[in-house]
């Protein structure tokens, strides 16, 4: 499983201004898509509004929908079109996995975000690229790797904060651009797809189930898998459909951690609950060996793991695919259950992916509210509010015109 945790005290790694490694990486850029992610083919839309707020020299966030773990890749292909580079504020565990990958992600663009705490360093430091316009910053404003690529999750309130304090340190326009990132097959999944339910049905046991329809087998085969993670969390498995079954496990887990570590229960939604045990159980460990012993840490990271499975958990919607089973739909369903599974990236087939900046938010004409101005907390953080509509209406937008016809993927 990724490392996504260490004993150490968090320690901001401020951005690199030099160019010279972000030039290499854009020769290796089309080669490492293709070969890591199996993106065989992209196109960009929109980026004629990008270059006219690099124009008017406005600091410029691109706030992207996030399905996959190439979209940060992705994003700076954009850059290359009008030969800019960007900045990617990130996770501290990204930079923390390898020596080499870390050092060269920060050589890249990519500066430390502590999501687990409050990181003053890293807000000051996005409000002065942003005041200055040194380069435009990339934010999964979601603030994880939603995996629904066609629908956009929560937004998180650190764009709205990263805005507010940007706005106080000069008059410089600062515009927010949706871009949003669909993909499309270009090859039919469903071969893979069945390869890899055999394979799973195999594991259990069980003969391969091809006698039935792709949902029926699915949701057979899922609450299967559920249910062994069940028995570890219940004394009498629950009943129910999958999406009572899938909240269920979630909260179940959720209740007994917050008892073990001396949380209030708190009546709130999965991931809000998740995060803010995860905050605190990363601070716990970022105590450091010193004054936590091995076994605490230890059991702290298994209630990690646990917070991470319920994350997964959450991701995981029957609904988004009884909606509308298109082949990106069952693949990308697939590929959910593979990484909660197993914590990595399983490639079924060669996928395109359409790249487009939508219009420009300006921050300095939205009305007082808690993300821009200062003023009285409304309902709905008016910031947030237009760059969910933003980026839903684009991906909205293309699921109904369909993948660019020169792709020739195959028909639904």
């Amino acid at each position: 499983m990724t490392t996504r945790y260490f004993d150490e005290p968090y320690r901001f790694i401020p951005p690199v201004k030099s160019l010279f490694w972000a030039r290499v990486a854009r020769q290796m850029v089309p080669t490492l898509l293709r070969r890591s992610y199996s993106l065989a083919r992209w196109e960009l839309r929109g980026i004629e509004r990008l270059k006219q707020s690099l124009d008017e020299q406005a600091g410029v966030i691109l706030a992207t929908n996030h399905s996959r773990f190439a979209d940060g890749m992705l994003t700076s292909v954009v850059g290359f079109a009008l030969d800019r580079y960007f900045y990617y504020p990130a996770s501290y565990h990204l930079f923390k996995q390898s020596r080499l990958g870390g050092w060269y992600f920060n050589q890249i663009g990519g500066y430390s975000l502590h999501r687990e705490g409050a990181d003053r360093e890293s807000l000051r430091e996005t409000a002065r690229i942003l005041a200055e316009a040194e380069r435009p910053i990339v934010l999964f404003p979601e603030g994880t790797w939603f995996r629904q690529n066609d629908r956009v999750g929560p937004l998180q309130e650190g764009v709205s904060l990263m805005v507010r304090q940007a706005l106080k340190r000069g008059d410089r326009p600062l515009v927010i651009h949706p871009l949003s990132i669909k993909y499309w097959c270009l090859e039919d999944p469903r071969p893979g797809v069945n390869r890899w339910l055999d394979e799973r049905e195999t594991l259990l046991g069980w003969r391969p189930q091809r006698h039935l329809e792709f949902i029926p087998r699915l949701d057979q085969l899922t609450g299967a898998l559920l249910g062994v993670r069940e028995r570890e969390w219940f004394d009498t498995p629950p009943s129910g459909g999958l999406r009572q079954r899938i909240e269920g496990l979630a909260y179940r887990i959720l209740d007994v951690l917050e008892l073990r570590h001396g949380m209030r229960r708190q009546e709130d939604e999965i991931l809000g609950r998740t995060r803010r045990l995860r905050s605190v159980l990363v601070r716990r460990l970022a105590e450091g060996p010193s004054k936590i012993p091995p076994e605490l840490r230890t059991a702290v990271r298994h209630d990690l793991d646990d917070l991470m499975f319920c994350e997964m958990l959450n991701a995981h919607s029957p609904e988004y695919l009884y909606e509308r089973p298109t082949l990106e739909r069952q693949a990308e369903t697939v590929l959910r259950i593979e990484e909660t599974l197993t914590d990595r990236e399983l490639p079924l087939v060669p996928m395109g992916a359409v790249i487009e900046v939508g219009a420009p938010i300006s921050a300095r004409a939205l009305p007082e509210a808690p993300g821009v101005g200062g003023g009285v907390k409304t309902a709905v953080d008016p910031l947030l509010a237009l760059i969910s509509r933003g980026l839903q209406g684009q991906l909205d937008r293309q699921l109904a015109e369909g993948p660019p016809p020169s792709w020739n993927c195959p028909k639904p």
